[in-house]
């Protein structure tokens, strides 16, 4: 069977015959090349000459190196960073503090490309200060080329030229140029040089298809946009169609979403980890290599320090890509959840090293191999200075090797490309050394990273019956059916984005790309013809609404009609889910099993809190142990300083004693005795962590609770005599038939030997919690109803907080504590009914055994005693699961 006449029949006809080929992308040249292999096993031939197709810009490449131009020309990079070198140096003590060189120097590169290849110049009168800064670089740019030796890259097409004319360069019959919308200036000098050299050039336009019909498609958002052209694309597949086109407008930000709908609707199964195969579409234009996992962790890895963030080191504790993941994944989360239990945000590598080796209670959480090559890694990090970047590239595989870099596991086909991808941009790295000469590791670094994230990961692959490109990428291509994605008025034509270094006068005049609207709306004519006519049928849509800003149609679909395409039943497999959901029984069951007789329940009185709080949150915390990870912040978190401030406090009162000693310190004494305190405090908190804080940190806190410990004790001077007769003393209660085990922070004995119990509070601390048939706060009223109420007298939080320093509580009578009123007068007493002290004591005995006794019988009803304090701070939503209710939760949530 002879196969359909291709477009492009007459230029693989001369191809065959030894035609010069050039097209406008590779993937053209790709498809071209494709169409040329199936033509010659058509005629028969088991073998065959290699046809010359090839991109425009490899065949430049390809010619340097045949003309004896490559050794001395410079690649991007390297100019790239020359650039960035002269505007450094230039920019160097200038008042300007805001000039990103990275950026300026590609805008700069740009503009000296586009002077260099239109052929103008314009002097410094010509334009502002922007301007005449430019023109400084590019002299100086011009001037370190000259001194190394080097050639210009924007030179590279009239370099050519003078070697064709020099006969310099291999001549075939004759050449074609394919695909392009416009040929620039450096296209046409080559084609002129070509032609006058005697090897003919034809300029062959854009393939366009047949003659058909275009719809646009109005979507509410891009989601709904792409997830109606997945289902397009279904029900075409299920047809048998091939040759389906997508054409995304801005695909770098539609990536993300096409890929995973796309997946969703065409391919389910590949959503699974580990389950294989091949989607049935693919990329023209690949993603950035650093978004590529190995290559993430790589560069975390590189980027670690003496001390890391404990984000970094918990990304890289779960990272496949490090030695030893396989065999020692549970214990490395485990040392995460721990480090993360630490409340600081960021921890030493020989904390981290020592505690893989360590691990804690029970060896739970050790990591021998990741302590291993912490050692070795360790080892490589020492020493700094400034080396070449080659010296550095190999520093940093040192680094990788050290580390077990890409780790053990057998890797895929993608995954093996990253890798040697990624070696790749090791060896550009080093090739920086010819321009440049010795760097800091963080420069260094950062320029890998950069590469990294310029560098294009395309992974070799077979092309589906689905192509996904961009509107240039698919130049010369047609199709069975198509459809344009994301065609709204702002993507085609697109805004004048003209080169902010040259004159716009200049720009204009000699029309550069991007100059202006009107070049954008000829340039988007040209793309807007082509595509629309690429296929018979063309669906083309636009969401009315994305990132928060209205669209309409592009122009050029004003005139065609709206219409609905086809689409296949939706795949997305939570739709399909919960469309075959079994009809489910409701079984309310809000009672686990009680605690077995003489167990013992542990968490202290934070059992008897959640319990009040709502009854499935203990159940979950005490006796399933359920937790979130916890996210630490900057410098230590308000547990973390609270604990701290309790250590000063406790230091404190066991070197004082009580009130006499504390009125007979000078403030020169006072402050003495602080500081001493705030010290042990901080070194108790790092022995007991087994870490070590920065010492900027070490000093802010030390200031911080000094500070707010003299402004505390100045509040305690005011106090009737006193002496502290316990701190932080272990106390055993039974309410309930719960055993509770508790630390009382402190309790003071007042001159007539009643006692007063304390507990310090950072955060909010209201009595009224004390209050109720279920108590919010139980830690106090249960040591009061421990102590038996005959020789206590009252109980208070103490409010230690900058500017808010006070007690607050209730006592047996008036003036016991500052601002502490009696039971008989205490408001919030009178409105519960409680009369008097004695009657609040019976109150509390009897709520505390409500509490205890419901834990022990497993009570565990999912019933917040307030959602928005029950359930604003709680990480187990998850498991109640008490946000997929009717919607109260959420708008009691929302008050206030």
């Amino acid at each position: 069977m002879k196969p359909a006449a291709h477009p492009y029949d007459e230029v693989l006809s001369a191809a065959a015959e030894g035609a010069l080929v050039l097209t406008v992308n590779k993937r053209l040249s790709r498809h071209l090349r494709g169409a040329f292999d199936a033509a010659m096993l058509h005629r028969g031939l088991a073998a065959w000459v290699s046809p010359d197709i090839l991109p425009l810009d490899a065949w430049m490449h390809r010619a340097a190196g045949q003309a004896g131009l490559d050794g001395s020309l410079l690649d991007r990079q390297q100019a790239l960073t020359l650039w960035e070198e002269v505007i450094g140096a230039d920019h160097r003590g200038s008042e300007d503090q805001l000039l990103q060189i990275p950026p300026t120097a590609e805008l700069a590169m740009e503009a000296h490309r586009l002077l260099v290849e239109y052929g103008a110049s314009f002097s410094a009168e010509e334009g502002g200060d922007d301007h005449r800064a430019f023109l400084r670089w590019r002299e100086g740019w011009s001037r370190r080329c000259r001194e190394g030796g080097w050639l210009d890259p924007a030179e590279l097409s009239r370099l050519l030229c003078l070697a064709l004319e020099e006969s310099r360069l291999p001549l075939r019959p004759q050449a074609f140029l394919v695909g392009f919308d416009e040929l620039g200036p450096p296209a046409l000098r080559l084609a002129a040089a070509l032609t006058k050299a005697g090897c003919p050039v034809r300029e062959v336009p854009p393939a366009r298809g047949r003659s058909g019909k275009v719809c646009q498609v109005p979507c509410e958002d891009p989601a709904a946009e792409v997830r109606r052209c997945a289902r397009w694309l279904r029900s075409l597949l299920e047809l048998g169609e091939r040759r389906l086109g997508v054409v995304v407008f801005g695909l770098e930000r539609y990536r993300p979403l096409v890929e995973r709908i796309f997946r969703e609707e065409l391919a389910p199964a590949t959503l699974l980890s580990g389950a294989g195969g091949e989607a049935p579409f693919s990329f023209s234009l690949g993603a950035p290599l650093a978004e590529e996992g190995m290559v993430a962790a790589a560069l975390e890895i590189l980027a670690l320090d003496h001390r890391i963030p404990l984000t970094r080191a918990s990304l890289l504790l779960r990272s496949p890509f490090w030695a030893g993941h396989g065999e020692e994944g549970e214990g490395r989360a485990f040392l995460d959840r721990e480090l993360r239990r630490l409340g600081v945000a960021e921890v030493t590598l020989r904390q981290l090293c020592a505690r893989a080796r360590q691990g804690f209670a029970g060896g739970l959480g050790r990591a021998p191999r990741l302590a291993q090559s912490l050692d070795r890694l360790l080892d490589t990090l020492a020493g700094g200075g400034t080396r070449p970047p080659g010296a550095w590239a190999g520093h940093f595989a040192s680094c990788l090797k050290a580390a077990g870099w890409p780790g053990d596991r057998s890797l895929a086909s993608r995954e093996f490309q990253a890798f040697h991808g990624f070696k790749d941009l090791l060896g550009r790295l080093a090739a920086l050394d010819a321009v440049t000469g010795p760097v800091t590791r963080g420069s260094a670094l950062s320029t890998l990273r950069r590469l990294a994230r310029q560098g294009v990961f395309q992974p070799d692959s077979p092309d589906g019956p689905v192509l996904v490109l961009g509107p240039l990428e698919a130049a010369g291509l047609a199709f069975d059916h198509l459809w344009l994605l994301g065609l709204h008025e702002e993507a085609l034509p697109a805004p004048p984005r003209p080169n902010p270094f040259l004159p716009l006068p200049l720009q204009r005049r000699l029309e550069m790309p991007h100059a202006s609207a009107e070049r954008e709306l000829d340039f988007g004519r040209l793309v807007a013809g082509r595509l629309l006519a690429a296929a018979p049928r063309v669906w083309a849509s636009f969401p009315r609404q994305a990132e928060g800003s209205e669209h309409r149609p592009s122009p050029f679909l004003r005139d065609f009609p709206q219409a609905a395409p086809p689409e296949g039943p939706t795949q997305e497999p939570a739709a399909l889910l919960w469309q075959a959901r079994p009809a489910l029984e409701n079984l309310l069951d809000p009672t686990g099993p009680p605690l077995p007789p003489g167990e013992e329940a542990s968490g202290g009185t934070a059992i008897l809190r959640d319990q009040a709080l709502c009854p499935f949150r203990a159940f979950a915390r005490h006796r399933l142990r359920a937790a979130g990870l916890e996210s630490p912040g900057v410098g230590l978190d308000a547990g973390a300083r609270g604990v701290l401030i309790h250590a000063v406090l406790e230091i404190f009162w066991r070197r004082t004693g009580d009130s006499a000693a504390l009125a007979s310190l000078t403030p020169a004494a006072l402050r003495l005795a602080v500081e001493g305190a705030v010290t042990g405090a901080l070194d108790r908190y790092e022995t007991e962590r087994r870490l070590t804080l920065e010492p900027e940190l070490r000093k802010l806190e030390g200031e911080r609770l000094a500070l707010l410990a003299l402004e505390w004790l100045d509040l305690e001077r005011g106090r009737p005599p006193f002496a502290v007769s316990e701190l932080e003393t272990r106390h055993q209660e039974v309410v309930g038939g719960l055993t509770i085990r508790a630390r009382v922070d402190r309790i003071d004995t007042l001159a007539d030997g009643s006692r007063v119990i304390l507990d310090y509070k950072t955060g909010q601390a209201n009595p009224r919690d004390w209050f109720g048939e279920r108590l919010r706060e139980p830690q106090l009223p249960i040591y009061a109803v421990g102590e038996g109420g005959g020789g206590l007298s009252a109980v208070a939080f103490a409010r230690v907080r900058r500017g808010e320093c006070f007690f607050t509580g209730v006592g047996r009578s008036d003036d016991l504590l500052p601002r502490v009123p009696a039971a008989a007068s205490h408001r919030a007493l009178s409105e519960a009914g409680i009369t008097g002290w004695p009657e609040l004591l019976d109150s509390w005995r009897r709520s505390l055994d409500r509490l205890g006794s419901a834990y022990r019988a497993g009570e565990a009803p999912v019933d917040p005693l307030d959602p928005k304090q029950a359930c604003g701070t709680c990480d187990l939503h998850p498991l109640c699961r008490i946000t997929e209710g009717d919607g109260a939760f959420l708008e009691q949530e929302g008050e206030g």
